[in-house]
């Protein structure tokens, strides 16, 4: 353990960094993961009682996440309230760029 400490610590001055926060990526270097999106996860995991929607095998039932019920990569909307749900981290973990069983939520009135 002593060994790759050294090899990072040595890694790291070699690096020309100053402080251990230089280079270090903002909290969220996706765009899209804004102000909109700030503003709009809490209204939805408020709208859902801060319940898991998802319920897969597993669940903790206690929602901490937002999930897009169809995928943005399939066509979802980012921002439409109809197309996402709250969900425990395990249930939106294991989703994996796929449909929520029954996307029924997606026709849902916001």
């Amino acid at each position: 353990m002593r060994n790759f400490l050294n090899y990072r610590l040595t890694a790291f001055r070699s690096s020309g960094c100053r402080s251990l926060s230089e280079g270090v990526p903002p909290v969220s270097s996706k765009p899209w993961y804004g102000a909109t999106w700030r503003a709009l996860r809490p209204q939805i995991l408020r709208r859902d009682s801060y319940t898991c929607q998802i319920r897969r095998d597993g669940c903790t039932h206690r929602a901490t996440t937002v999930d897009h019920i169809i995928p943005i990569s399939r066509g979802g909307d980012w921002w439409d309230p109809a197309n996402l749900q709250a969900a425990c981290r395990w249930c939106n973990g294991g989703k994996r760029n796929g449909f929520t069983v029954g996307a029924q939520r997606a026709t849902r009135e916001w």
